[in-house]
């Protein structure tokens, strides 16, 4: 068992089919702090990409439990 409860992760469209993603944060606050940093993170991640003509990605979070090095993350829900 983790020592964390959640884990920001790249959501689809941040990663290639195939790529082993690595959660980019650890987390034991609460799930209600753990999604307004995430939602944070997002909007800087889109922001930054704006130049770029834009991203739809970003980040979510899903628990800590039912992370696995090499999960398929598209299949981990979100943490709820």
């Amino acid at each position: 068992m983790s020592e964390y409860q959640y884990l920001i992760v790249p959501s689809q469209g941040m990663y290639g089919s195939g790529e082993d993603v690595q959660p980019v944060r650890r987390s034991n606050l609460s799930l209600r702090r753990v999604r307004l940093i995430t939602d944070r993170m997002t909007r800087q991640h889109q922001a930054s990409m704006r130049p770029y003509g834009g991203s739809s990605g970003g980040y979510r979070v899903i628990e800590s439990a039912s992370w696995t090095y090499g999960a398929d993350l598209d299949r981990i829900p979100d943490a709820s």
